[in-house]
């Protein structure tokens, strides 16, 4: 493959690799784009869903409240009534328990009404809080409530209406608590129109179709069963929250309570029992049977304390989130084929421009090629003129001068010198014994010694002396305006780096010394390099006699 060839290539690919990062990212700006703008109609459906909850509750309560208030004032308008209630005052209990059971018959039928209508409780409560008459059990009476139910001490006290939600000793109920009095101002007793919780449910699951449920919190009730005659209201665990029970209903059956369960997810149940321990009114959505379905929470507060004791749920299919859910995936879909055709048809014309320019390139190049090439043939020319020229002058082992090319520039030297006043020094440096290194460890191993003493060499002289490898084991360096006592220094250094330092060749560990003889040049005896050369030979022979790993320099 040519580099031409590869370059387009290389291009093409770095081409298709920004487009498609390109195509990448818009679809991800699509994607976010969709995403919030779905969120946004989502929570618009879910604050719609939440809002109509309340809303549907405050008409119920207000119209509960209302026809409590009619009640109320009906029975305090009732002349047979006002007269039982009048003689309580200074009855005793048999003459009471004759006034009960009058005002029981004087209100029964008004009572049955009343329950078509959904009141739980009728409940007449005397001025020291003690239960005169239990509509819904008339059986029980004269307990005292000032520590059970708030609404009826905080209306005795204050002789004012005491409206809310209230547990009581077994039951929880939406209390309208009214003050009566006689046709002359006077306090009588405190009266109680309650409706349970399971009227709301009701209304809003059969009139309102807004399937809902009443949950309680644990703490509000000591009992899990409550019963009067025309109903008996269960609780189990909630679904939702831990710490609620779920009332039983005919509507809402612990059956219908599981078939929730199953779309609840551990997310969900996260999200909704920390708002429900915030006591905040809030909605989610939740996907069941691949259909959208809003669940909103509506927190009841307690009259005395306002402490969320109690909450509204309502599940509802909402066709908003589902057409929402869709007409994203339409759209997201749309806009990935508009973006696959758009990205398409602008990388085919960058692409088609690319081919254009680089032909037009290609043209160029085919000019140039050819003086390129005399250029190349020339460049290449001058390299094998430059490698013949290094290897005439280079050892081919230690990548030091040969002799040849030592010779030439110590001759040199010489003439520069015999100009000048300064001289110059040489070292003759043989390694001991280099024989036995070759007969024991082998020739390789003789090889890695001699590139070793090479490299020390190098590495201990300046840039200006010549170093090169002399023949066989035997190396010389010519040390410019250097002088005897100098050589010696240098010499030394080099012996001493040689001697300590222990080589790993081949697994082997070897320790090598060398012998070095150093001469002067002497411009009055020295024309040629070879006579300085023959002393510093003869100064190597003296060191070598002298036990070897020795410095010897001869003095002329």
């Amino acid at each position: 493959m040519t580099s031409k060839t590869h370059k387009i290539k290389h291009s093409d690919t770095r081409l298709k690799i920004i487009f498609l990062l390109c195509f990448v990212i818009a679809n991800t700006l699509v994607f976010v784009v969709t995403e919030l703008n779905k969120r946004q109609r989502i929570n618009l459906a879910i604050d719609a869903s939440v809002e109509n909850l309340q809303t549907q509750f405050n008409v119920i309560n207000r119209f509960h409240q209302k026809d409590s208030k009619a009640i109320y004032l009906a029975t305090q308008d009732n002349q047979k009534i006002q007269e039982i209630l009048l003689q309580l005052k200074n009855a005793d209990k048999k003459k009471k328990d004759v006034l009960r059971r009058q005002l029981y018959n004087q209100l029964k039928n008004r009572y049955e009404f009343m329950k078509f209508k959904g009141v739980l409780q009728y409940h007449f409560v005397l001025p020291d809080n003690t239960t005169f008459l239990r509509m819904h059990k008339p059986t029980k009476y004269g307990d005292d409530l000032s520590e059970i139910r708030y609404s009826f001490a905080n209306t005795n006290k204050t002789h004012e209406p005491t409206l809310g939600f209230e547990q009581g000793k077994t039951a929880h109920a939406f209390r309208n608590t009214y003050p009566v009095f006689d046709k002359d101002g006077n306090y009588l007793c405190a009266l109680d129109i309650g409706y349970g919780s399971e009227v709301i449910q009701t209304h809003l699951t059969e009139i309102n179709r807004l399937h809902t449920h009443f949950l309680v919190h644990k703490k509000i009730f000591s009992v899990k069963t409550w019963e009067r005659k025309d109903l008996k209201l269960k609780y189990i665990q909630s679904i939702e929250h831990k710490d609620y029970m779920f009332a039983i209903t005919k509507q809402h059956t612990p059956e219908r309570l599981n078939k929730t369960k199953r779309f609840l997810t551990p997310s969900h149940k996260e999200n909704i029992q920390q708002n429900m321990d915030a006591g905040k009114s809030f909605g989610i959505y939740i996907l069941r049977d691949k259909k959208a379905t809003i669940a909103a929470f509506k927190p009841i507060h307690n009259i005395k304390e306002q402490q969320v004791v109690a909450y509204l749920v309502s599940y509802k299919p909402d066709w908003f989130i589902d057409t929402t859910i869709l007409l994203t995936k339409i759209v997201r879909l749309i806009l990935f084929l508009l973006l696959s055709a758009l990205f398409y048809y602008i990388y085919k014309n960058v692409l088609a421009a690319q081919k254009e320019k680089e032909f037009s390139f290609e043209l160029e190049q085919k000019v140039k090629t050819r003086t390129q090439e005399l250029e190349i043939q020339k460049v290449r020319a001058e390299d094998v003129a430059k490698k013949l020229e290094t290897m005439a002058s280079k050892d081919f082992l230690t990548d030091l001068y040969n002799r040849r090319f030592f010779a030439d520039i110590a001759n040199n030297t010489i003439n520069l010198a015999k100009r000048q006043t300064k001289g110059f020094s040489s070292l003759m440096i043989d390694i001991d014994k280099f024989k036995k290194v070759n007969d024991t460890y082998g020739h390789s191993t003789g090889d890695e010694v001699l590139k070793n003493l090479a490299s020390v060499l190098t590495k201990n002289t300046r840039a200006s002396d010549i170093v090169a490898r002399f023949g066989g084991e035997e190396f010389v360096i010519l040390l410019p305006d250097t002088d005897i006592a100098g050589a010696k220094i240098i010499a030394q250094k080099i012996r001493q780096r040689v001697e300590s330092k222990s080589l790993q060749i081949h697994g082997a560990s070897i320790n090598y010394t060398i012998s070095i003889g150093i001469s002067q040049f002497n411009k009055n005896i020295d024309s040629v390099i070879d006579t300085v050369l023959d002393r510093a030979d003869k100064a190597l022979y003296e060191a070598k006699n002298s036990g070897r790993n020795r410095v010897f320099a001869v003095h002329e």
